[in-house]
């Protein structure tokens, strides 16, 4: 994580992809490797609460996460690598609907990437689906 600011109603976390940086230099590119989040508060729904969770977790893991935005929760609270983000996210959807199965999970993200105006060649090489009959089958499913 590179920088965060908050304001009343929006919060904006700046990050900075390493690895992307890196394949950027490597090709000669010069494009920017700064990705900015924003996080909206829900005046009407305080469920949400995603910008105050944000805000209370920068600032409980200020002194640690200068560069990574996830670590891990036990010390010496080493970067989060991709597996426990991915069981964590999963783990949380669980909780929150107990009929749910891990395998929803990839159906959950490609509904969200589809959503989000991902295009279909990148949701099934990411989401590691065989053809786009298998994705359809399984989102209809």
């Amino acid at each position: 994580m590179s920088t965060y600011s908050s304001t009343r109603r929006r919060t904006t976390v700046g990050i900075k992809n390493p690895k992307k940086a890196k394949i950027s230099r490597s090709h000669g590119g010069s494009r920017s490797t700064f990705k900015k989040i924003h996080i909206d508060s829900y005046k009407d729904n305080t469920v949400f609460g995603m910008k105050s969770t944000f805000i209370t977790y920068f600032t409980r893991t200020q002194d640690w996460c200068t560069t990574i935005l996830f670590l891990t929760m036990t010390r010496p609270h080493k970067p989060a690598s991709t597996d426990s983000i991915a069981r964590w996210i999963r783990m949380t959807l669980i909780q929150s609907s107990p009929d749910l199965m891990a395998k929803n999970t990839r159906i959950i993200a490609a509904f969200l990437a589809q959503n989000n105006g991902v295009n279909l060649g990148s949701i099934l090489g990411l989401g590691n689906w065989s053809n786009n009959t298998v994705y359809q089958n399984f989102i209809k499913g």
